[in-house]
This record gives structure tokens, C-alpha cells and sequence, in this order.
């Protein structure tokens, strides 16, 4: 808005100058936009993190591992390694998302 006065003509009653409303910057009002701002942008890294892309593939693969033992058809055991693969993870993040855009979901740990 504008400071120039407003004018408003009432039927037959006659005419009435009004100033325009003036919102003041408080300190208050000051901090609740720095807050906001702040949580947009976490909101937008969280968002990031969350979305299967080329930056998080290179992030997240082979971050993910788990041994698993097996026996070999002559009884010898073995151990090996598995990476976890990259569609799983896209998996679980998606599933991650999902739960965290439930409106039921509290942001408290489910176990």
C-alpha cells in the first residue's frame, strides 16, 4: 500500500478521509520472518535429501552394507559382503517421504 490518503464517499452522509492501515515492522514480526525463511530452506534440504536423484545416488550408494554367511555345496562356510542396492534405497527413501508427508505422523519416533 501506499501512504496517500484514501477518500470514501458514504451516501448521503458525506465524505470521510481515512488513512491507509500501516503494518509495522516489529522485532517480533522481524524474527517470526527470519523463522519462516529458515525453515523453508531446511524444509528444502530435507526435501533434497529425500528425492532419488544423481546427487543422492552418488551419496548413498555403497553407503549401505550387510554381511551374510553361507554354507557352499562342498560345507565350507563363508561370509560375504552385500552393498545394499540402489533401487532399495530409492525405495526406502521414498517410503520415508511418503510417511513423513502423513498428516498422522506426530514427527516422533515410531521404533
Amino acid at each position: 500500500m501506499t501512504n496517500e490518503e484514501y477518500k470514501v464517499t458514504l451516501k448521503l452522509v458525506g465524505t470521510f478521509e481515512l488513512d491507509p492501515p500501516v503494518l509495522e515492522e516489529s522485532p517480533e514480526v522481524e524474527e517470526l520472518k527470519a523463522e519462516n525463511e529458515e525453515l523453508k530452506a531446511e524444509n528444502e534440504r530435507l526435501k533434497a535429501a529425500l528425492t532419488p536423484s544423481i546427487h543422492t545416488m552418488a551419496r548413498y550408494s555403497g553407503a549401505y552394507e550387510f554381511d551374510t554367511t553361507w554354507v557352499s555345496d562342498r560345507g565350507y562356510e563363508a561370509t560375504t559382503r552385500v552393498c545394499v542396492p540402489w533401487t532399495t534405497l530409492k525405495e526406502i527413501m521414498r517410503d520415508i517421504a511418503d510417511h513423513a508427508l502423513t498428516p498422522t505422523n506426530t514427527g516422533k519416533d515410531d521404533g
